[in-house]
Formats: C-alpha cells, sequence, structure tokens
C-alpha cells in the first residue's frame, strides 16, 4: 500500500511503501514521463520518521552506490523530458508552485514548450536525458 494517503505531500518527488508483512518501508522514485520506478530501496527500518529522514537524505545526495544517472529512464530523450515538465496540466512544478502560493501561468508553459521545440531540439536532437551532462548544456548555453 503507497505511503501517500496523508503524509506525503504533491511537493515530494518520492514517496514510501510498506512492504507486507515486514513493514519495512521502502524508498520509491516516479519518472512522470515514462512512467516508471527510477529507485525503489529498502530504507531498513520500520520507523516511518527514519526511513522519511533517510528518503530525504537520498533525494537530496542520491543512493549510496548508485551513480546519478543510475535511475534515468534510459529511453526518456531529453526533450521529451523538458516539454513534459512544461506541461501546465501535468507538472508537478506548476503544483510545487501553487503550493507556495504563487500564481502559475499557462502562457509561461506554452512559451517555454515552444522554446523547447524551437531550441533545444534541433540542437539535443535524438539525445537521451541520462546523456546530458553539465557541459553538454553550457555548450548549448554558449
Amino acid at each position: 500500500m503507497p505511503y501517500q494517503e496523508k503524509n506525503v505531500s504533491r511537493q515530494k518527488k518520492f514517496y514510501l511503501v510498506a512492504r507486507k508483512p515486514t513493514g519495512i518501508y521502502y524508498y520509491v522514485v516516479h519518472d512522470p514521463v515514462s512512467r516508471r520506478n527510477l529507485a525503489y530501496k529498502s530504507t531498513g527500518t520500520t520507523d516511518i520518521k527514519q526511513a522519511e529522514s533517510l528518503a530525504m537524505e537520498w533525494w537530496a545526495d542520491g543512493i549510496p552506490g548508485k551513480t546519478p544517472s543510475a535511475g534515468v529512464d534510459r529511453k526518456t530523450l531529453f526533450c521529451d523530458y523538458l516539454f513534459q515538465f512544461w506541461d501546465f496540466k501535468t507538472s508537478n512544478y506548476f503544483r510545487e508552485l501553487e503550493t507556495m502560493g504563487r500564481e502559475p501561468h499557462i502562457e509561461h508553459a506554452t512559451n517555454m514548450q515552444q522554446a523547447v521545440d524551437r531550441h533545444y531540439r534541433p540542437y539535443f536532437k535524438e539525445k537521451l536525458l541520462c546523456q546530458i551532462t553539465k557541459e553538454a548544456l553550457h555548450d548549448f548555453i554558449v
């Protein structure tokens, strides 16, 4: 049963699942673009507070022993990911803005999606999200 009924807001990028019959909580990260789980790892504890603490640490620093891109879906195109990120109806980014008291505008989302199509797609073409590095973004900006 997913741990999301009352304890996880839309702001969190991960959620916790208690496995039966042990009751140990598992850290889960879901990719909204590919609709796959990027991470599914045992926290090793049945204490929810301890599991939350560990999950927040993993979200900030990465899962120990895993490379940062290890959880990225190997089939997601970089530009598709960006386009989905700027989708006003489905993006968590805009929901987070609402929870912070800001008013996101659909025009901004549309403009950003147009920018992805106009500038990013011709440059990055069929490059996968897992292939994007800081250097590649720097080269694009320059």
